[in-house]
């Protein structure tokens, strides 16, 4: 019974290393995956920034210093979640130079009275407009390679629930066959 006794505590100290190791491994996992889903989250802010600038100009027309004040503060901290590579930190100062070109235009235009300069300002416009139109298309392409929903470890899972069923099993196996 004292040779049992000593081999058990042989063998705990390697498991509880292993075990030990197992548990570290799967915080990696958890900690990577949070990590990911904190850099979605900030990086979908800046995504909802852009397309609330996009959707306000395309249903409203007309863009009041405020919303691009949000634009800003909403696409300020892009720089630090993209890569240089990406092309979205031009993409963003694409669009903030044209809104400010449009706000520009919008208030040159209200002063104006009826006339050729006021139509030819109205035309701009109308054709910035169309611009801001179609770039959600090209919003969607560039934040889609880092917008991917993070899928679940299902193996790493599915073996700890094979490894429990397997212990349960063996045990009422013994618990049979007494």
């Amino acid at each position: 019974m004292c040779e049992f006794i000593e081999f058990i505590k042989l063998l705990l100290v390697p498991l509880l290393a292993v075990f030990g190791a197992w548990m570290a491994w799967h915080q990696y996992i958890l900690s990577r995956n949070k990590l990911r889903l904190e850099w979605y989250d900030k990086r979908f802010q800046v995504y909802q920034g852009v397309e609330g600038l996009l959707l306000y100009l395309v249903v409203e027309a007309r863009l009041p210093l405020e919303e691009l004040q949000k634009f800003r503060i909403r696409t300020a901290q892009s720089t630090f979640l993209f890569d240089n590579s990406s092309g979205i930190d031009e993409f963003l100062k694409l669009i903030d130079t044209k809104a400010v070109k449009l706000y520009e235009l919008s208030k040159r235009t209200e002063r104006l009275p009826l006339g050729v300069e006021k139509n030819q300002l109205a035309s701009e416009e109308t054709e910035l407009l169309g611009w801001f139109g179609e770039q959600s298309t090209v919003s969607q392409e560039l934040f889609g390679n880092y917008l991917r929903p993070i899928e679940p470890n299902w193996d790493a899972l599915g073996r700890v629930r094979k490894l429990f069923t397997f212990v349960k099993c063996k045990g009422n196996a013994s618990k049979l066959g007494r």
